[in-house]
C-alpha cells in the first residue's frame, strides 16, 4: 500500500509535464483565430427569411422586435 502513493504521485507529475509540452508545440487550441465574414447577400437573405417566419405569430413578432431593439 505504501508503494502505491509514490507511484500515483509520479504518474500525476508525469502527465502534467506531458500536457505542458504538448501546449508548447502549438496545438489547435493555441492557434490564432481568424475571422471570416459572410457575404452581405447571404446575411440579408437569411434575415429576411427569419423576419417573415417570426412575424407570422404574435410571439414571433415580439421576438423580432426584441432582436431589433438589441441590435439584431
Amino acid at each position: 500500500m505504501k508503494r502505491i502513493y509514490p507511484l500515483l504521485l509520479l504518474l500525476a507529475i508525469g502527465s502534467c509535464d506531458t500536457a505542458r509540452q504538448e501546449g508548447e508545440k502549438g496545438n489547435s487550441a493555441t492557434a490564432p483565430y481568424t475571422l471570416v465574414k459572410p457575404k452581405a447577400e447571404w446575411v440579408s437573405e437569411r434575415t429576411a427569411a427569419a423576419r417573415s417566419r417570426l412575424l407570422q405569430s404574435e410571439a414571433g413578432g415580439l421576438v423580432w422586435k426584441s432582436m431589433e431593439y438589441h441590435g439584431g
